[in-house]
């Protein structure tokens, strides 16, 4: 069923998860069409699907001004598609600052993201920088973890329900919409020990490697791994006794042979490989060669 509003205003009461999940709403009898971009804005647009509709076009938007300047809730200059739009992207959606000040709440700082996780293991990656789309392409790179996660050929596909990771707008610290990246814990896995030190690992203390053969099996399904460090991974004890081992963070993982196999992460790993002449990162100290 549509959502139907009696006022412009009403779209406050609804959760964007609603609106997402719906293709139309109704206000003052009119239908308007529900769109999501692939960095989660929505857009609303009077669904004008038959011809006549467009034919009456003119008629219709004198009369909608008339109408929206007697109402006190609306603005009469903006269409009240532009107005939901406006109110749907800044109003409805979660708040950064709910986030931050959940009872709690574990925080996590990297050297680009701060990553925040609920006591009921929903988690958000915040992009430090807010440059023009930086928020988006960085909050993107979370999606190869669900592509990693899915393929039958990384443990048999057995870690597909783990495809958790999706690409959200929420409302930033400075009430501007921000684009984020969530996702829920991993039930039963396990950090691998390292000691931090100055946002880096320190490589003078213990710390746990990443089998080999682990990432083999990464390069066999199709991805190039590339920032291979214990705190990029998680361990989960399998049916053997032994752990598998999965990343959770994919900012720098390609792709081989797969679609995509020509964009810029890619570009960007295979260049990073090339001018150090090493298959991973932090010369390759975080491998553990014999597994």
């Amino acid at each position: 069923m549509p959502i139907t509003l009696r006022s412009v205003q009403d779209i406050k009461q609804y959760a964007i998860e609603q609106i997402r999940n719906e293709s139309t709403l109704t206000l003052n009898d009119r239908a308007y069409t529900i769109k999501t971009s692939p960095n989660d804005d929505i857009h609303i647009h009077r669904a004008n699907d038959h011809v006549t509709d467009h034919l009456k076009r003119p008629i219709t938007a004198i009369k909608d001004f008339f109408l929206r300047a007697q109402a006190p809730e609306e603005h009469a200059t903006q269409t009240r598609g532009q107005q939901l739009t406006n109110l749907i992207n800044t109003h409805c959606r979660r708040k950064v600052l709910d986030i931050m000040f959940t009872p709690k709440i574990k925080h996590y700082q990297g050297a680009n993201r701060d990553v925040y996780i609920t006591p009921s293991g929903e988690g958000v990656k915040i992009v430090k920088s807010q440059q023009t789309d930086d928020d988006i392409t960085q909050s993107q790179t979370c999606l190869r973890l669900n592509e990693i996660y899915k393929s039958p050929h990384f443990y048999n596909g057995k870690y597909a329900h783990l495809a958790t990771h999706k690409v959200e707008r929420m409302i930033g610290v400075d009430g501007q919409s921000v684009t984020v990246s969530t996702f829920k814990t991993i039930p039963n896995s396990e950090p691998l020990k390292c000691y931090k030190e100055n946002g880096g690992i320190d490589r003078d203390q213990y710390f746990e490697a990443i089998p080999e053969s682990a990432l083999a099996m990464l390069r066999q399904a199709g991805f190039n791994p590339w920032d291979v460090k214990p705190d990029n991974f998680v361990k989960i004890k399998n049916d053997q006794g032994s752990y598998d081992y999965l990343p959770i963070d994919a900012k720098y993982i390609g792709t081989i042979g797969l679609d995509r196999s020509n964009s810029l992460r890619t570009k960007e790993v295979l260049n990073l490989q090339k001018q150090s002449g090493q298959q991973y990162a932090f010369d390759e100290a975080y491998v553990d060669k014999r597994q």
